[in-house]
C-alpha cells in the first residue's frame, strides 16, 4: 500500500479538529482491550525537545534518513514537518500511553492477532468480536495524520504465554508520498524496526531491546509488568493549527463524556513534565443539558427531562431516549459546528463503551430549542456497529455491512423514525411554555449583579464580612501559573496545596496588622454555583505556626514596609472532576 493512500484514508473526515478523530480512535482501542476487572487510564503527554535531545532523538529514529532524502522531501505536502525538522527549530511529541489494558498481543506472523492487525493486516476478524467497539486498521490511518511529520512509533507491554515469549514489542511507521530516487520507484511506506521477514513484512524490535529503546525514546517505564500500548507522534502541526493538550482535552469530554461519568476510564494530561487539568465535563456549559438527559435515564432523577423507552422492533430492544429543554442557546456558541454540541441535536451513544457516536440534529428551528440523549440497548449493539463507516460518527440505514445483521437496515430507521417522532412531540408539547419578558428580568438582573459584586478586599466571603475598604495588601502566588495556589492532582482527588504571598503596598511606611480571609468552594455547576466551603488549613512558612483552619478562615499578620510574608495553604481533597473556586480579601482586624 502507498504511505499517502494510508493518509488518505480519512481525508475527509468531518470532525472540527484531528483530535476530536485520533481522541476517539485510540480510547477506543484502550476501552476494548482492559485487564480484568481494572478500568483503563489513559494518559496523554505533550514533550518539547531541542537542541541536542532533539538531534538525539532524530538520529535513533532514524528520522534523519527520511529529512535527508531530497526526492522524499520533494514530493513531501508543504505542512509536512520533515520540511523543517532538520532545522534548530523545536520538536514537539505527543505521547498516547494506556495503562491497566493487553497491549496489542498475539503472535507477531498471525494476521489474527491484535498486533498484526494494528501495525499491518487491518481489521481481519473484528467484526466477529462483537464485544469490541473499535476497528483495528483504522488507528495507522489516523495517528499519522495527526503527526506532523506522517510518522509515528508503537510501544508495547503484553503478558508472554507458550505461544509467544515477547513482553515488549516496539516499532515505527512513516506514511510519505509516493517519491523516485534515481531511477527507482518508492511507495513512500516505511518502518522503524529489527529487520524484515521472508515476505518483506517488518518485524519489530521485541524484549530487552524494544524495552531499552523505549526508555531511550521517552516511553513511560513498564518494567514492572504494566501491560498496555503506548504510541507516540513525532511532530504535532499536521496541518496549520498544532495539537495542544487544551483541545486534546475538549474532544475528551465531547466524545467520552458518558464514559467518563460512568467511572469507566481515567485520564491524565501532561505538558513538558507538569501535569495539567483532567477532563470536567459537568463544567461545560454546552453539555451540561446533555448531562442531564442521561442521569434521568440512568436514576430517574430530573423532573426536567422527558424519558421515552422505545417499543421494541421484531423482539429486540431499542433503547431509552431523554429530551430536555435547552433555553440559553448561546452556551452552544454562534456557529456550532456540526460535528459538536448543539441546539435541537440528540448525543447518541451504543450500549457499549461510553462514546459519543454523533450529536444528530433532530426537531426543527420554528420550535423550541432542546437536547437529547440516546442510548442503545445491547440487543441491538452489533446491528448499530455495522452501521458505522470508519470514524464510527454515525449509524447509517444503507451501510452494505447491515446485510450480515436480520433487519439490521430496518432496525437502525426505527431508531431514526422514533427519535424523530418524540422530539417533534417534545417540541409541540414546549412551544408554548416561553417564559414572558417579566420572568426573564431577574436572570438579567442576577448577571449584571454579578458583573458589579465586589472582588477580593471587598465585602468578605460571600458579602457577610466588613464592608469595602481601601486596600493594604499585595498577594502573589509563587509557584503557580494562575492567581491561586499550586493544586496537588490525584487518581480520584485534588486538593489546594500552595504557598501564598503577603505584603503591603507601596505607600504604606508603618507597621500594619492586616486581617485576611480565603474561601474554596467546589462548584456544584457549568454556572460556577457554588458549594459549601472547603476546609482549609493556613499556617506561617516560615515559623511553622498554625494561623487559621477550617472553611473560610480569617487570619491576621503583622505586615513590615517591604518585608513579605509567605503562608502555606492546603484543603481537603475534593473529586478530581471537579473544579474549584478560590477567592480570597482583606478587612480591619
Amino acid at each position: 500500500m502507498l504511505g499517502s493512500t494510508q493518509l488518505n484514508q480519512f481525508e475527509g473526515h468531518r470532525f472540527l479538529r484531528e483530535e476530536d478523530l485520533f481522541v476517539r480512535e485510540t480510547t477506543q482501542n484502550s476501552i476494548d482491550n482492559p485487564t480484568g476487572d481494572q478500568k483503563p487510564r489513559i494518559v496523554f503527554r505533550l514533550v518539547t525537545l531541542d537542541g541536542a535531545k532533539k538531534a538525539k532523538f532524530l538520529k535513533r529514529t532514524q528520522l534523519d534518513e527520511l529529512y535527508d532524502n531530497t526526492g522524499l522531501l520533494k514530493e513531501a505536502d508543504k505542512d509536512n514537518e520533515l520540511r523543517t525538522v532538520g532545522s534548530s527549530r523545536s520538536l514537539s511529541l505527543l505521547y498516547i500511553e494506556d495503562f491497566n489494558t493487553t497491549g496489542l498481543d498475539g503472535v507477531i506472523a498471525d494476521p489474527k492477532s491484535n498486533w498484526m492487525r494494528f501495525n499491518l493486516h487491518g481489521d481481519a476478524q473484528k467484526l466477529k468480536e462483537e464485544l469490541k467497539i473499535g476497528s483495528y486498521g483504522y488507528g495507522k490511518s489516523v495517528l499519522s495524520r495527526a503527526s506532523g511529520t506522517r510518522s509515528f512509533i508503537v510501544f508495547t507491554a503484553i503478558e508472554p504465554n507458550q505461544k509467544d515469549r515477547h513482553a515488549f514489542r516496539l516499532m515505527g511507521h512513516t506514511f510519505q508520498n509516493l517519491f523516485e530516487k534515481g531511477s527507482r520507484h518508492y511507495s513512500g511506506r516505511g518502518w522503524f524496526c529489527e529487520n524484515s521477514d521472508s515476505q518483506g513484512d517488518p518485524i519489530p524490535f521485541i524484549n530487552d531491546q524494544a524495552g531499552r529503546l523505549a526508555e531511550e525514546l521517552g516511553f513511560s517505564d513498564r518494567s514492572k509488568g504494566e501491560t498496555g500500548t503506548s504510541f507516540l507522534l513525532i511532530g504535532t502541526c499536521p496541518a496549520k493549527q498544532p495539537l495542544s493538550i487544551a483541545s486534546i482535552r475538549h474532544a475528551f469530554e465531547t466524545w467520552w463524556w458518558p464514559c467518563l461519568l460512568d467511572d469507566h476510564i481515567d485520564v491524565e494530561f501532561w505538558e513538558n513534565g507538569v501535569k495539567q487539568d483532567g477532563p470536567a465535563p459537568r463544567m461545560r456549559s454546552d453539555l451540561v443539558p446533555y448531562i442531564k438527559c442521561k442521569t434521568k435515564l440512568d436514576s430517574g432523577v430530573g423532573d426536567d427531562v422527558d424519558p421515552t423507552t422505545f417499543q421494541p422492533f421484531d423482539g429486540k430492544k431499542l433503547g431509552k431516549l431523554g429530551l430536555s429543554l435547552a433555553a440559553d442557546e448561546t452556551v452552544f456558541g454562534e456557529r456550532t459546528h456540526p460535528k459538536a454540541p448543539g441546539p435541537r441535536r440528540v448525543a447518541r451513544t451504543r450500549a457499549r463503551g461510553g462514546m459519543i457516536t454523533e450529536y444528530r440534529d433532530f426537531g426543527t428551528e420554528k420550535r423550541v430549542s432542546f437536547v437529547g440523549y440516546y442510548c442503545a440497548d445491547d440487543d441491538i449493539d452489533r446491528a448499530l456497529k455495522l452501521a458505522e463507516p470508519s470514524t464510527h460518527d454515525e449509524w447509517s440505514p444503507v451501510n452494505q455491512r447491515l446485510t450480515r445483521f436480520p433487519k439490521g437496515r430496518e432496525i437502525v430507521e426505527a431508531i431514526d423514525d422514533r427519535t424523530k417522532t418524540a422530539c417533534y412531540l417534545f417540541q409541540r408539547k414546549h412551544s408554548a411554555m416561553r417564559a414572558p419578558l417579566s420572568e426573564r428580568l431577574p436572570e438579567l438582573e442576577r448577571i449584571l449583579g454579578a458583573a458589579f459584586d465586589p472582588q477580593a478586599g471587598g465585602s468578605g466571603p460571600g458579602g457577610k464580612g466588613p464592608k469595602k475598604t481601601e486596600q493594604l495588601l499585595s498577594v502573589e502566588f509563587p509557584g503557580s501559573t494562575v492567581l491561586a495556589p499550586t493544586m496537588v492532582f490525584g487518581t480520584t482527588t485534588n486538593r489546594i496545596d500552595g504557598t501564598m504571598r503577603f505584603q503591603l503596598r507601596k505607600g504604606y511606611r508603618r507597621t500594619t496588622r492586616v486581617g485576611i480571609w480565603l474561601l474554596l468552594n467546589v462548584a456544584e455547576d457549568a454556572n460556577q454555583a457554588k458549594g459549601e466551603p472547603l476546609d482549609l488549613k493556613v499556617v506561617d512558612s516560615k515559623s511553622g505556626k498554625s494561623l487559621a483552619a477550617g472553611p473560610g478562615p480569617r487570619f491576621t499578620l503583622e505586615l513590615k514596609p517591604g518585608q513579605a510574608v509567605d503562608v502555606q495553604v492546603e484543603s481537603v481533597a475534593y473529586p478530581r472532576h471537579q473544579t474549584v473556586l478560590f477567592d480570597h480579601g482583606e478587612y480591619k482586624p
